[in-house]
């Protein structure tokens, strides 16, 4: 009995202390119609190293119960239920209770195009020893009908270069912050929160102080594997 308590008990010790390659910060809040869309785009990884923490912010439609129905099939999924506090409040929730090497926010919205993405983009970040890499996106409208391609071809010749984050912010980022493009290394974000107070361009608060707050290792790869959903109702 004590060899199979101290079993039992290691096994939960390990479990606790796993730290996965991804951890994968999903905000989510009255998305009921394209939640499913978006987890099963990142389950369907052929990169399985990661958890998902699913942030239901006080949905008032089906959202919590959609991400509770997952939580019982995976287990690299945790769900969080927290008061509404607004999408900062709910990723920074997220960063709270992430594990993983790396960080990654994705809008529970939008999905990935691509079951290859987390591998493509691991690599490329692990092969350079990258702080940050920023990746691109295809605008979809509510039926995930194509609208266009992020702009990726004017960045081409950022392409297999390690970059200073000045050179990232200049032509990397070039003005399009979203916080859903960066697989970012988790260690350098010690003390870094998105501003609850703000409503609005928060991303570019964010990461404008991620950058400045010391010389990073950054880089850009060309792949448009995210698809960020443009809907007439979203903040």
């Amino acid at each position: 009995l004590l060899s199979l308590g101290c079993l039992i008990y290691g096994s939960c010790l390990n479990r606790y202390n796993y730290m996965p390659v991804i951890s994968v910060i999903v905000p989510v809040y009255n998305v009921e119609p394209y939640l499913a869309q978006c987890i099963n785009s990142i389950l369907s990884q052929s990169f399985e190293d990661f958890e998902v923490l699913l942030v239901d912010d006080g949905s008032k439609d089906k959202s919590g119960e959609i991400c509770d129905k997952y939580v019982t099939g995976d287990s690299r999924i945790r769900v969080f239920h927290k008061e509404n506090g607004g999408l900062s409040s709910a990723r920074n929730f997220g960063l709270n209770r992430a594990n993983g090497k790396y960080v990654m926010f994705i809008d529970s919205d939008d999905y990935f195009l691509e079951n290859n993405a987390f591998s493509r983009l691991v690599r490329y970040a692990d092969e350079r020893e990258l702080d940050i890499l920023r990746f691109d996106y295809t605008a979809v409208n509510d039926c995930g009908d194509i609208l266009y391609a992020g702009p990726m071809n004017s960045k081409m010749h950022l392409c297999n270069r390690t970059l200073s984050s000045f050179e990232m912010v200049k032509e990397a980022v070039g003005g399009e912050w979203f916080a859903c493009l960066f697989l970012i290394k988790k260690d350098i974000l010690a003390g870094m929160k998105f501003d609850e107070n703000r409503r609005f361009q928060e991303d570019i608060d964010f990461f404008a102080r991620v950058f400045a707050s010391r010389q990073l290792r950054c880089g850009y790869f060309p792949t448009a594997c995210y698809a960020y959903r443009k809907r007439s109702d979203s903040l």
